[in-house]
This record gives structure tokens, C-alpha cells and sequence, in this order.
């Protein structure tokens, strides 16, 4: 991974000279440059690996800790017709997530649902009764 620090901004101030020639180079604009460079990204090789990622780059999801007890146990829920439900939560990456494995689920026809709970009644995390539902 390109990131090396636990910050996703690793610098605020960066050489806008800097900026602007990654913006002509890369064709993307220069608050997208500026950005960049805040990450900590400034090698040429690294700012192209970050703008034109391939699938063939991201980590095998079978290291994480149980992946394969899941696709058995989603294979099994297929097998059953069982309902999934994806239990998200209200702020933006909780709502793509949510979104990308209902479809994902739905493609693969999986009967899928959601839910997200409401952030001034339920708060943020798991909730019992939500589960218990």
C-alpha cells in the first residue's frame, strides 16, 4: 500500500509550483493534485498507481480473519432462500457499503435486504432491538 502513515492527510501545505505540474502531467485538476501530494503520494509511479488502480492490486479478501466460513455460510443462505439482511449505518462509507453488498447480493441472487439505523433514536453501533427484529 502506498499509504505509510496512520493519517489520511499526511501534509497540509504542499508546493503549489508542485501542484500544478502533476495536474498537466496526470490531466487532473489541481485540487486533485493538491490532494494527492497531501496524502503523501509524490512519486511519479505511485501518483499513477493511485489514479489508475486495477483489481489485480487490492488484497486477497480470504486473509481476513474467517472469509471462507462466510462464503460458506452465505452459499448456504443462497441454497435456502434465506433473507440477508446488511446491517449498515448513516454516514457515507456505511451507505456505500451497504449499497455495494446489496447489489452485490442481489446479482448473485441472494435475497438481500437493509437496514440503517436512525442516528438521533438508535445512535451509532450495533442495536439490540434492530437485531432482535
Amino acid at each position: 500500500m502506498i499509504f505509510r502513515s496512520n493519517r489520511w492527510i499526511k501534509n497540509l501545505t504542499v508546493d503549489t509550483n508542485n501542484s500544478l505540474e502533476i495536474a498537466k502531467e496526470f490531466n487532473i485538476s489541481v485540487n486533485t493534485a493538491r490532494l494527492i501530494l497531501q496524502l503523501g503520494i509524490e512519486k511519479e509511479e505511485d501518483i499513477r498507481k493511485f489514479l489508475t488502480s486495477d483489481i489485480k492490486d487490492l488484497h486477497d479478501p480470504f486473509l481476513l480473519k474467517d472469509m471462507d466460513k462466510l462464503v460458506s455460510h452465505i452459499d448456504y443462505m443462497m441454497d435456502k432462500g434465506s433473507m440477508v439482511c446488511i446491517y449498515g449505518d448513516y454516514d457515507v462509507d456505511g451507505i456505500t457499503s451497504v449499497s455495494i453488498l446489496l447489489s452485490y447480493f442481489r446479482n448473485i441472487g441472494l435475497n438481500a435486504t437493509y437496514y440503517i439505523p436512525d442516528r438521533i433514536e438508535e445512535g451509532y453501533g450495533l442495536n439490540v432491538e434492530a437485531i432482535a427484529e
